[in-house]
């Protein structure tokens, strides 16, 4: 004997089967659209995760320019090489690292904090590694930690939004 899905009645409902596996408010599309929203969140994380790897190694741009530097053209080798390399990489970071961090925080468009950090690692590696004026080289960090003042305010109000609180 045949059954037709239009007379076929659920044993846990009171709909017909047809009616029951296109409704709306049913539990099963409620669980499938949760999981869709998860993956959402999810590529989202994953997108913003594989954008920050790739400022923190545009953040390192200094480092890479300065070894090269000491290797080529000044001719570096081994022994005070390494010292180089230490000092190097100190300096970057002392500079990279709190530029990220705050530029990370800042209400501008991706896009423009890029080209920006980009065009900061540019003055700092040229100022650093090739005049050798630091103090020239680290003037970006006042202007960065400046205008992340200017903003706080409205960082700190976004947080507060995105948490619900």
């Amino acid at each position: 004997m045949v059954f037709s899905p239009s007379s076929l009645i659920l044993t846990n409902y009171y709909l017909p089967f047809s009616e029951a596996l296109y409704a709306k408010e049913s539990p099963a599309m409620d669980a499938l659209e949760k999981l869709a929203e998860r993956n959402r969140q999810h590529n989202k994380i994953k997108k913003d995760e594989k954008f920050s790897t790739y400022f923190l190694m545009l953040g390192l741009l200094p480092f890479y320019a300065d070894l090269i530097y000491s290797k080529f053209v000044v001719g570096l080798e081994f022994p005070e090489s390494f010292g180089y390399f230490l000092l190097s990489l100190a300096g970057n970071c002392i500079f990279a690292f709190p530029v990220l961090g705050m530029g990370s925080l800042l209400l501008f468009p991706r896009l423009l904090k890029l080209f920006t950090l980009i065009g900061i690692q540019i003055w700092f590696a040229y100022f650093w590694v090739y005049h050798e004026l630091s103090w020239v080289g680290f003037l970006p960090l006042v202007i960065v930690y400046l205008i992340f003042q200017i903003q706080l305010p409205k960082i700190k109000q976004r947080a507060t939004e995105e948490d619900g609180i």
